[in-house]
């Protein structure tokens, strides 16, 4: 295949599945994780594409910030991968395209498959919520998945592309939490070596994966600081606050950072006022305002009858007064096991906000219960080792 044609298939796609038809400026040469084009998530989309796409396998603990750096560097990678292939693959290789909000990493040796589905935020595992999350994700991606024992097996990455904490399923193709759970019951018949079935979900996505577990009759379920959101999400807030600094100061908030005056001060203390303020706390901390009770009831009564096989286990915070009350929540549901985490110690940091409010990431930083887990060497130690397949079968 001519690296040409690879290139405007690579350009396509993240234009098309990752951009939304956006991609003018977009050249083989753009940094897009320097960008931000891909996040944690489009990260691990466009790697499973190219598997979909090409026979070149690449695994989640191969991934690396150099060869996703622009989409030159990923043609190249392309080309070294098909160049080790047998002509004989290539000709017979075929597998279907995944739905929008799936990404698959296939190990035919394995006998497990971890469904992974993933917070509001993206990808919800190596990285903290900060700046630069997507370079951050790529130089750790492959020592994670080492640490924790998965990069050798079967992982469905799933994430709701619509933002709305899967209630409406996670795109136009899979619309419902149903239609969610009945492809991933086909794919994994489609794979009768897969023995094993785990289920995980981060924030929005530990539901779902409570849900999921349930009904493909998994062996356990982890759920990490599970709930789902009403209205805003720390982003928004953020963005919010942002917005109106900007407004008032007639300065963006880099500039901000470096070029504050005492008038820009004054002017924010004259419009950031403490309804305002309040309101900010109020956002990122009040079940009443953060959580959507009604949706979680809903999964709560689905869980109630239990399925008899499936473990849950349920990590939270009790000092985040959102994740507490959802613990409490599904208190009733049978062979629920709700585990509680010690909160974070970590120093409030200072942000270029400190003089009106904390920053969002450190008021939610109980909320955040997979970095403490894996900061104090717990998460790396919870995945059962690989258990390998009665006989190897080829990806479909």
């Amino acid at each position: 295949m001519k690296p040409a044609a690879i290139t405007d298939e690579i350009h396509a796609f993240i234009r098309d599945q990752i951009l939304f038809g956006q991609a003018d400026g977009l050249l083989p040469t753009t940094p897009l994780l320097e960008l931000g084009i891909l996040d944690s998530f489009g990260l691990f989309k466009l790697t499973a594409h190219l598997n979909e796409r090409y026979p070149v396998d690449i695994k989640a603990d191969q991934i690396t910030g150099s060869d996703f750096r622009d989409i030159a560097s990923i043609t190249r990678l392309v080309l070294r991968r098909l160049a080790a292939v047998s002509p004989e693959r290539l000709a017979t290789r075929s597998r279907a395209p995944l739905p929008a909000g799936v990404a698959a990493f296939e190990s035919p040796a394995c006998a497990q498959v971890f469904i992974w589905f993933t917070g509001l935020r993206g990808v919800g595992m190596p990285e903290p919520w900060s700046d630069g999350v997507a370079k951050e994700l790529v130089e750790n991606t492959p020592d994670f998945f080492r640490r924790i024992g998965l990069g050798d097996r079967n992982i469905v990455l799933v994430h709701d592309t619509r933002g709305r904490s899967y209630k409406e399923g996670i795109s136009p193709e899979l619309p419902t939490r149903a239609a969610v759970q009945d492809w991933l019951q086909a794919w994994i018949e489609a794979r009768p070596h897969l023995a094993e079935i785990y289920t995980l979900g981060v924030s929005a996505g530990g539901p779902m994966a409570m849900l999921a577990g349930d009904r493909l009759r998994a062996n356990i379920v982890w759920a990490f600081a599970p709930r789902t959101a009403r209205g805003k999400t720390p982003k928004e807030v953020h963005t919010e606050l942002a917005a109106l600094v900007e407004r008032v100061t007639g300065k963006r908030v880099k500039e901000l950072a470096t070029q504050m005056t005492l008038e820009d001060v004054a002017r924010i203390d004259a419009n950031l006022t403490p309804a305002i303020i309040e309101g900010y706390y109020r956002d990122l901390l009040d079940p009443a305002t953060v959580l959507d009770t009604d949706h979680l009831a809903e999964v709560a009564r689905a869980l109630t009858p239990g399925n008899g096989i499936t473990e849950h286990r349920l990590y939270y915070v009790p000092d985040d007064p959102c994740d507490a009350l959802v613990a409490d929540m599904f208190e009733g549901c049978p062979r629920v096991t709700r585990i509680q985490v010690a909160p974070s110690d970590a120093p409030q940091p200072t942000w270029l906000f400190s003089r009106w409010v904390s920053p969002e990431r450190w008021v939610t930083r109980n909320h955040l219960v997979v970095g403490l887990l894996r900061d104090r060497g717990i998460f790396d130690t919870l995945f059962p080792p690989c258990r390998e397949a009665a006989s190897t079968v080829a990806p479909v």
